[in-house]
This record gives structure tokens, sequence and C-alpha cells, in this order.
């Protein structure tokens, strides 16, 4: 029987990434990006029920991203519409 080893790759060692990883203001980044990033992903899983992707492809799930957040994007302004006009 042949056994099947896991294909590993090279590390790189000039990215962004891993510099980041070696830098002592990483916990900075990282709050950072708590703040920033999370946020959104919190609300697209929450809110809008949007825990997951339907499509499988590659390029079909970046075009499905690019959608959800284009409702995103709009469904903002028409949410502070609804508010200007209850006020």
């Amino acid at each position: 029987m042949l056994a099947i080893r896991a294909k590993r790759y090279p590390r790189v060692r000039g990215t962004r990434a891993a510099m980041l990883v070696r830098c002592c203001s990483t916990p900075v980044v990282y709050r950072r990006r708590e703040a920033l990033i999370e946020p959104v992903f919190g609300h697209t899983k929450l809110n809008r029920c949007i825990d997951r992707l339907q499509r499988r492809a590659l390029a079909a799930c970046r075009s499905e991203w690019r959608l959800i957040a284009a409702t995103d994007n709009l469904i903002k302004p028409h949410r502070h519409h609804l508010a200007a006009l209850a006020a």
C-alpha cells in the first residue's frame, strides 16, 4: 500500500504577514483588526444570517462575497434614510 504524504509548501520569509508575526507590535495589529474587521463578519453572520457561502468554486465564492458586500453597502444608506424619516 502506498503512503500518501502531505504536500509541504515552502515558507516565504519576506511577506508582510511573516514580518507582522515576528514584529513586537503584533498584539497592536490584532487589536486593530478586532476593532475594524471582526464587526463586519459578525454583522454578516448574525444579523443577516449569512454564515456560509452557497457556491463552491473560488470565482463563484468571490462573486457571492462581493454581492453580500454590495448589498450591505446598499442597506446602510437605506437604514439611515429610514431613521431620518422617523425622526
